[in-house]
């Protein structure tokens, strides 16, 4: 649920990891990892619960969402509740952050897609002769993912603007 470790597992979410960083923890709305141990079919029902949490207004709001998910689903799946709680610290900054930046922040899909594309050509290729090779497969798989990347996300220009007004004066000049 959480992400964003250094590479020896601290949490960048402390102040002075990077000069003038406003880091907020990075939070992926649907984690698989709160998911996992839910059947197939209960998982939309679950899934749409924990929207309310992460789509909430602020803070206060996503804690009581979080309270009604506890009650309705605690019994039979804790562990979603114990993951959110452990995270609280890193999800709480989020959502201080308006709709339209937290919307371009958790919409991951097409990384995740890159990096499905890129697991797989390296799963069916299966032992590869030198490094070389494993870098030229690697180019072309990005390169023929490229072909489907389209224009830039549709709510960007609403989401621009809350980054110039919430990150005054670090955002260049238009």
């Amino acid at each position: 649920m959480c992400s964003r470790r250094r590479a020896d597992g601290a949490s960048p979410s402390g102040r002075g990891y990077l000069p003038e960083d406003d880091f907020r923890g990075l939070h992926r709305p649907y984690d698989p990892a709160s998911t996992r141990y839910v059947p197939s079919q209960e998982r939309k029902a679950v899934c749409a619960d924990l929207r309310a949490i992460y789509t909430a207004a602020n803070e206060e709001d996503a804690l009581q969402a979080l309270q009604d998910f506890d009650e309705q689903w605690s019994r039979r799946f804790p562990m979603i509740t114990n993951a959110w709680e452990i995270c609280w610290a890193e999800i709480a900054p989020f959502l201080s952050f308006p709709a339209e930046i937290r919307k371009v922040i958790y919409t991951t899909h097409a990384i995740e897609g890159l990096h499905r594309k890129l697991r797989k050509v390296l799963k069916t290729r299966g032992h590869l002769p030198s490094p070389e090779a494993a870098m030229k497969l690697l180019y072309l798989a990005v390169r023929d993912a490229s072909r489907n990347w389209g224009g830039r996300h549709k709510s960007w220009s609403q989401a621009i603007l809350q980054f110039a007004i919430h990150f005054e004066g670090r955002l260049p000049a238009i």
